[in-house]
């Protein structure tokens, strides 16, 4: 599977977990966090913000990962070329991560916590991530998960490269076994 089918897949993959997440079950009348509740706490959190940061540490990782997958499969192509690749490869995510999107998914999240989280609990978190400390973790928040996807790139890679070996492999054993059966019953 080339790197572009990939993020064809984890494209798409994003945006029907959209469709999932608003087909959400709405809270249980008694106890559940209001939307208001929500939203309060999503603001602060600075969700927006957040949310574009980690979706932009994601994208330039995601840039890395594809410029890496470029030189081992074209190591002689220009600088030029590598960019107009990266560029190619990223334009579907571009379409996912912009502002309206990104409010969107705010929006979806709400009937997400509603169905996780209490009126109470929303509150408890609502005040911890107005305090100091919960300010902080808010902004180191993207920085950290940078710092744990170039961690993690070259194990993600490894994996996604051995799954695609298991994958060919086992399409060419699909097609020995039908390329087989046609002999047979051809004699």
């Amino acid at each position: 599977m080339k790197l572009s089918k990939f993020l064809a897949i984890f494209t798409l993959c994003v945006c029907l977990s959209g469709v999932a997440l608003r087909a959400q079950d709405a809270p249980a009348a008694n106890g559940g966090a209001s939307k208001e509740d929500v939203e309060r706490f999503l603001a602060v959190m600075h969700a927006n913000n957040g949310t574009a940061k980690i979706l932009d540490a994601m994208r330039k990782q995601m840039k890395q990962v594809v410029l890496l997958e470029m030189q081992k499969t074209k190591p002689t192509a220009s600088l030029d070329e590598q960019d107009a690749a990266v560029e190619k490869a990223m334009k579907p995510l571009d379409k996912i991560w912009n502002e309206t999107v990104i409010h969107e998914m705010e929006s979806d999240m709400v009937p997400v916590y509603q169905h996780h989280f209490t009126h109470d609990e929303i509150v408890q978190l609502t005040l911890f991530y107005s305090t100091p400390v919960g300010q902080k973790m808010l902004n180191e928040m993207p920085a950290v998960m940078s710092e744990f996807m170039q961690q993690e790139t070259p194990r993600i890679q490894k994996i996604m490269e051995d799954a695609v070996e298991e994958a060919k492999a086992a399409a060419l054993a699909e097609q020995e076994k039908a390329d087989r059966e046609k002999a047979d019953e051809n004699k």
